[in-house]
């Protein structure tokens, strides 16, 4: 019977499953030793933090105000590193994991303490979403399937923590009085729950002693339309002018996620959309409220999503929703979105992204629609806000690989292949705006197909009535690096003073072999040598593309504003003395890139 399920403390029988099952659940969450993995017949021991494969943490703490413009964030700011030095405000570090939480650790000692806090546990938060018994999207995990089942997914999606600004009065004004009770700015994280499920969710973290809750969204219209969260989202401002009074929105992005696959089924892979979602962190009630911009008529709520579909001629062959939303099928947005501040007004305007079908299109040797393909095809698009209906986005189709680029799997078929990882862009000198993106996924490290960098230009990256799109020419041909058969980017593209990093993994032809780790480092404009790879303190056609490691794999780059790349590197012998955390030092002028400078060394 289902309902014996929900006996977790084996007490017998369905009517036993009462309040005493509830108290077990809690127990086990919260690490008792004595609790049990039921199906395992294992107690749970000491082993109390689950993993974070996935979860990159962050890091939260007082913030330099030098450069901040306005004088209420600059209040905002202050107030907050006081505090934090009067140990009323500890700075922390988040994480996710799959134990179902959101963990945060004490960085440092209470400074209004005599005691040690320096890395404990200050607090965890497990979404509402995962303490359900039961939910539409069956394939979400759930608190109870740790207990039954032992290691699972549940929480690993990456933190974003911003500052954003919420008008709780309604004046139209900002105002920061007292840090953190009386200020119209807060802090806020915004977490998913990655391969673990659907959900998004956001907290007040401005006291990180004591967070608040805000929101947690999915999509609840169509609950087949968002898969894994395996993005992270974005926060940015919005102007919206769609009321009498134009007002700067707070709002976090998110894609609708990997397509989910579930056993043998295909409705996962068919019933999945490639929709974008926009949920504002604040209304006129920072605590409770929230502007779900996308909503359907009906409810107020509910975020539905914008949507759209890169092979939209076959119609109604993609909308094949039974409560007949109209909605674009068939496809997947697995990569964070990469907004742009396109005019440096503070607002966002623009947003890149891939699209991903969940079939193989017919012009790559495929069947259509109706024939699942996992890894699916690909394009980049870019959609435009008008800030006088911010919901609703302008789409473009902004690169096609085969129309565009002429790519193949390697034997001289059309392909696409899969992109994962988010895009980056930045400016370049004739002022259009470079974007930079690569395949690669996860769900298929062991393709013999070769993988492929993009570097590409959008000479007017505010407007979508066209994609506006040209290619480097001096990058690869047109544009397009071709990478090695197998090779496919771990991580997203990063550009730091004039060079685009990005890592890779390259497998061996014996896949039992560990294959090698790459960390590319290519001149944004022309995709020439980035990196001083043999030492000679300069960078030229003497140096190497890439920097490689045997037996590895390259999780993904940090830069530092001082110009140093951090990266994970898998399969290190730390007692032979291996690093498992690589660095390298950008060999170009830092103040080309994001380096703290005052203002006179530059005038």
């Amino acid at each position: 019977d289902a309902a014996k399920v929900f006996d977790f403390d084996k007490s017998g029988g369905c009517a036993a499953v009462d309040q005493d099952d509830v108290k077990e659940l809690v127990a086990f969450a919260r690490g008792y030793n004595d609790s049990e993995f039921r199906y395992l017949n294992e107690t749970r021991g000491r082993w109390r933090l689950g993993d974070s494969p996935h979860s990159v943490p962050v890091v939260v703490q007082a913030r330099n105000n030098s450069y901040a413009i306005d004088p209420t964030y600059r209040a905002f700011l202050t107030g907050l590193a006081q505090a934090e030095a009067d140990g009323d405000v500890p700075p922390i570090v988040l994480v996710a994991a799959n134990d179902g939480m959101l963990h945060a650790f004490s960085l440092e000692n209470f400074a209004s303490t005599s005691d040690t806090e320096e890395g404990e546990e200050l607090w965890a938060w497990i979404p509402g979403y995962v303490l359900h018994r039961e939910h539409d999207a069956a394939w979400a995990g759930r608190l109870h399937d740790l207990l039954l089942y032992g290691r699972t997914f549940l929480f690993d999606g990456s933190p974003v923590v911003e500052d954003v600004w919420i008008d709780l009065d309604g004046d139209g004004l900002k105002s920061c009085d007292s840090v953190p009770s009386d200020c119209e700015w807060r802090r806020v994280v915004v977490v998913q729950q990655g391969k673990g499920g659907p959900v998004t969710l956001a907290l007040d973290i401005t006291d990180t002693d004591a967070p608040t809750f805000l929101w947690e969204q999915t999509d609840e219209t169509d609950t087949n339309a968002v898969g894994f969260t395996t993005g992270r989202p974005v926060v940015g401002n919005v102007y919206d002018t769609s009321a009498t009074d134009a007002i700067d929105r707070w709002v976090a992005f998110w894609g609708s996620g990997r397509a989910v696959p579930v056993s043998t089924s295909t409705g996962n892979y068919e019933g999945h959309e490639a929709n974008i979602y926009m949920w504002a962190l604040g209304d006129t009630d920072f605590a409770t409220s929230h502007r779900a911009y996308q909503a359907p008529s009906s409810s107020a709520d509910y975020a539905r999503g914008d949507n759209y579909h890169p092979e939209s001629s076959y119609g109604s062959s993609l909308q094949q929703d039974s409560d007949a939303h109209g909605h674009y099928e068939n496809a997947y947005i697995s990569a964070a979105l990469t907004v742009v501040d396109v005019d440096s007004d503070g607002d966002v305007d623009t947003l890149y992204f891939p699209v991903t079908t969940t079939y193989k299109p017919t012009d790559e040797g495929g069947s259509g629609p109706g024939d699942v393909a996992d890894p699916g095809s690909t394009w980049m698009y870019k959609a435009c806000i008008d800030t006088d209906d911010p919901g609703v986005l302008t789409w473009v189709e902004f690169y096609d690989p085969v129309d565009d680029g002429g790519v193949t799997d390697g034997s001289g078929t059309a392909a696409r292949p899969e992109v994962y990882y988010a895009a980056t862009t930045s400016w370049l000198a004739d002022g259009s705006l470079g974007v930079y993106w690569g395949t690669g996924t996860p769900y298929s490290r062991l393709d013999s197909s070769p993988g492929y960098f993009f570097a590409m230009k959008d000479s007017a990256p505010g407007l979508c009535d066209d994609d506006y799109m040209t290619e480097m020419t001096d990058c690869g041909t047109s544009g397009v690096v071709t990478l090695d058969d197998g090779e496919g980017l771990t991580g997203d593209p990063v550009v730091y003073a004039g060079v685009v990093y990005f890592s890779t993994w390259v497998p061996e032809s014996d896949r039992c072999d560990g294959g090698e780790g790459r960390v590319y480092g290519l001149a944004y404009e022309d995709c020439s040598q980035g990196l001083d790879t043999d030492g000679d303190g300069t960078v030229n056609t003497t140096d190497d593309l890439y920097v490689a490691h045997e037996d590895s794999y390259i999780s993904g780059i940090t830069v530092t504003d001082k110009g140093t790349l951090f990266y994970g590197i898998s399969g290190a012998d730390t007692e032979g003395g291996s690093d498992p955390v690589g660095t390298i030092n950008a060999s170009t002028d830092p103040f080309l890139g994001t380096e703290t400078m005052a203002w006179m060394e530059v005038f």
